[in-house]
């Protein structure tokens, strides 16, 4: 935990200075409500803990609006769920109960079908790959569907890739999964896919996961690196495959209304610092991904690579099965990138 702790006082150090803007808006209507000079006092809140990437870049996209306004600005952020789970994010955000959430995909995928691609597994095979898809038009237009529950999507952040864990053996190809209780979430194509692979998918809510594993309800569990490293999940688990089989981003967004009662100077320095605070985000949880790695090896966890492509082929099934449902050109735009 020290080693993380370094490393993060580090990046924020070395990422505190950046300024500037990232691109001049993304074509949400900009005619402001209220005055330059107007004090503004908004809430943002996302599910994660203090330490993770999502609160460190929330506090720096804080800080950076602060900045940008003079002070006029003030957002305080609500870490660990205080404010109540993603859907409630959601909910509270599209009645203007709440001005910003950072929420992950998944949710928002009843809402917003075009959500439900960044489900489908082995969709990218980088975090680069994911940045093109999400920066590009592509991801504009999946975010600009947000307009349509009352919110303003400002851009996507990173929950990272997923990887496989087990207390039983090796895993190497999806052959050695089969038979393992897995626990995925309650998403319908996510326990498709491990279906798939040949597992037994097991959904489960997320705070009965570490006493399921002990008692051996189930046999493993999929997350990031961090989550793994921060749950401590070592104690209950031997065997870590790094299949990062799905990629979450994660979605920034803001209630129209409160968008609106912002003077335009101002909206512009929300666009601007949340592509700051977005980019940061990012590095942070390349980062502290990294680390967590060595963290849960150096804890007696015994780390697998595997050959993506006896994977993918897998999976092949879960593709024909869901594309009529999220849309083949919009699944075919992001594989042909």
């Amino acid at each position: 935990m020290k080693k993380i702790i370094a490393i993060i006082c580090v990046v924020v150090i070395a990422m505190a200075g950046i300024v500037g803007c990232g691109g001049g808006g993304d074509g949400n209507g900009r005619n402001g409500g209220g005055a330059v000079g107007e004090v503004f006092n908004f809430r943002l809140a996302h599910v994660n803990n203090f330490d993770h990437p999502y609160d460190i870049a929330a506090i720096r996209f804080a800080e950076l609006v602060y900045e940008g306004t003079n002070g006029n600005v003030r957002i305080d952020v609500f870490n660990s769920g205080v404010l109540g789970n993603e859907g409630d994010i959601i909910e509270q955000v599209q009645m203007d109960a709440l001005e910003f959430g950072l929420v992950a995909s998944a949710p928002f995928a009843q809402s917003v079908p075009s959500m439900f691609v960044f489900d489908l597994p082995f969709l990218f095979a980088t975090r680069e790959a994911a940045y093109e898809v999400l920066d590009s038009d592509v991801g504009m237009n999946i975010l600009a569907e947000l307009e349509g529950l009352n919110m303003v999507g400002l851009g996507f952040w990173e929950n990272g890739f997923r990887n496989i864990s087990n207390s039983i053996r090796p895993v190497r190809t999806p052959d050695d999964l089969t038979g393992l209780k897995i626990r995925t979430m309650q998403n319908e194509i996510h326990m498709e896919s491990f279906l798939a692979m040949g597992a037994m998918p097991t959904p489960m809510a997320w705070g009965e996961v570490f006493t399921a594993l002990q008692q051996g309800t189930i046999d493993g569990l999929e997350n990031s690196p961090i989550i793994y490293q921060t749950n401590a999940f070592w104690e209950v688990q031997t065997y870590k495959t790094i299949t990062n089989h799905f990629y979450s981003p994660a979605v920034f967004f803001m209630s129209r209304p409160a968008f609106n009662r912002l003077p335009a100077e101002y909206q512009q320095v929300i666009i601007d610092s949340e592509r700051i605070a977005r980019d940061y985000q990012r590095y942070l949880h390349r980062v502290m991904d990294e680390a967590a790695i060595q963290v849960l090896t150096d804890n007696g966890m015994q780390i697998t690579e595997i050959d993506v492509d006896l994977w993918r082929a897998s999976v092949e099934s879960v593709y024909e099965q869901y594309m009529d449902m999220i849309g083949a050109d919009l699944v075919n735009a992001i594989l042909g990138m």
